[in-house]
């Protein structure tokens, strides 16, 4: 109401989604500087891609908060195509698979690996899936291992998104890098087969 009478109003906030509501351009500072002014979307984009790790080796680095007994530890994370070679874009539509490196300090059975697909900003959650959810428990030996999520086409419209994951086993839970273990970027594609364009989240 203060803006619309005409007045000047500075919002200053950490909370994305209110300043995203509430102002009509973005100041972006990093220890007094400016890193960024102009549209609101992109003063976000930018903040989140300052303070943010860009790639799975940024997220899960030594020293990243987690919780869990640490039987097992998530210790990378990357996206393959059909052809298993390693992605940063995946379109709308196509297969891919999620990767998990796991190293595990002893043989752990029962290890449900479930992860869940956020809004970049972390503001929204859009879904969970565990291992446990489709039948499938595993198995991990002493040391590496790798988990693999196939998703035969993906349902994402185009946008950044936040993926963050959980490892447990027998109701323990053995890792959860609270930061999340990097992200999915979805270009546009045609999944429904028609041409139609998707929306962007």
């Amino acid at each position: 109401e203060v803006a619309k009478s005409g007045r000047t109003v500075i919002f200053v906030s950490h909370n994305m989604a209110a300043i995203e509501n509430l102002c009509t351009s973005a100041l972006l500072l990093d220890h007094g500087q400016t890193v960024f002014l102009g549209p609101v979307k992109d003063g976000i984009r930018q903040y989140i891609s300052h303070f943010r790790p860009t790639s799975g080796i940024g997220f899960l680095s030594n020293g990243t908060p987690r919780s869990g007994s640490g039987k097992a530890r998530i210790v990378g994370f990357s996206i393959k195509d059909q052809n298993s070679a390693v992605v940063e874009l995946v379109k709308t539509g196509d297969g891919l698979r999620l990767c998990f490196k796991v190293h595990a300090s002893e043989h752990v059975e029962n290890v449900d690996i479930g992860f869940s697909v956020h809004t970049e900003d972390n503001d929204q959650l859009l879904f969970i899936l565990y291992s446990s959810y489709t039948g499938r428990l595993f198995t991990l030996d002493a040391g590496d291992n790798e988990l693999y999520c196939h998703i035969e086409s993906l349902p994402l419209p185009e946008g950044k998104f936040l993926l963050k994951a959980q490892l447990m086993a027998n109701n323990e839970v053995l890792d959860f890098p609270q930061a999340g273990v990097g992200f999915l970027d979805v270009v546009e594609g045609d999944y429904y087969g028609t041409g139609q364009r998707s929306n962007r989240l």
